[in-house]
């Protein structure tokens, strides 16, 4: 498992484990971001702080920092 902010660019992962504060994890949730969800990370700012991820047909952009705690394995195709 690898941290969400670390996947390869436009590469499915599969969320698996989270390990962010409460509040963090919460509003994740909220925009769809939970265990056994498909995600894919298709930008990062040019500074490296931030990541464009495509998620249920959203894209949605989250500092690496927040992203950090959450675990991903990449899809098997």
């Amino acid at each position: 498992m690898i941290d969400l902010c670390k996947m390869q660019l436009n590469k499915i992962g599969i969320i698996k484990k989270f390990n962010v504060s409460d509040d963090i994890k919460r509003r994740f949730l909220d925009i769809g971001i939970a265990s056994n969800v498909k995600i894919k990370r298709v930008l990062e700012s040019y500074n490296n702080n931030m990541s464009a991820y495509k998620i249920m047909g959203s894209l949605i952009a989250i500092r690496n920092k927040d992203t950090k705690g959450i675990k991903v394995v990449y899809e098997k195709i």
